[in-house]
């Protein structure tokens, strides 16, 4: 239910960013209960995907220093969200190591939200191996789904449940065409009914 809340909060910008539903999800179950409860992590995934449709100058200003590219084409051009993080991050330990600066500074000037952060440096730190192994389960479910189902129906109880469902979709089909003239159906038998009394 959580989920179902949260989602809509950042589909359409992952979206335009080229996220796979799989990475999105992914994030999800890595960041939930680390840097927040679900609605929490959307507010700062939302955060992470509006810094990278529309950079602000500072953040356009700290990439082209150190040589990277950080829009909505940097992601696919990393081959996907998780692929751009591990990029970006080995490109800002070096440029933190050559300059001096903290890496946690240079991400504030990239993506210029506590919030943002907040889900970042999880999942580039102590939860990276984490959201791999996320991502690839998400990406390794196909099927999952099928196979429940099939577990669920072949139980005998969901068997008579659809026997059930089946002769209600046969009842309903007859129905449609019973209704319609159901009132010439109870014309003719009070017709018939009164022939039969005469």
């Amino acid at each position: 239910e959580a989920l179902g809340q949260a989602l809509p909060r950042v589909t359409g910008t992952a979206a335009t960013l080229d996220v796979s539903i799989e990475e999105l999800l992914g994030s999800f179950a890595t960041l939930t209960g680390v840097s927040g409860n679900t609605a929490e992590v959307s507010t700062q995934l939302a955060a992470i995907f509006t810094a990278l449709v529309k950079p602000s100058s500072e953040a356009a200003q700290m990439a082209s220093a150190m040589g990277v590219k950080f829009d909505a084409a940097a992601i696919k051009a990393a081959g996907g969200f998780q692929s751009f993080l591990q990029q970006l991050d080995g490109t800002i330990k070096s440029y933190a190591q050559s300059t001096g600066m903290l890496e946690q500074e240079i991400y504030g000037k990239l993506f210029g939200s506590a919030e943002a952060l907040r889900a970042l440096i999880p999942l580039n730190g102590e939860l990276a191996d984490k959201f791999a192994q996320n991502v690839s389960a998400m990406q390794n479910s196909a099927g999952t789904m099928g196979a429940a189902y099939e577990e669920i129906t072949s139980t005998a109880e969901s068997q008579a449940q659809l026997i059930e469902n089946r002769w209600s979709a046969v009842s309903d089909f007859f129905a449609t065409f019973i209704v319609p003239i159901q009132p010439f159906l109870e014309f003719g038998s009070t017709v018939l009914g009164t022939v039969a009394n005469v």
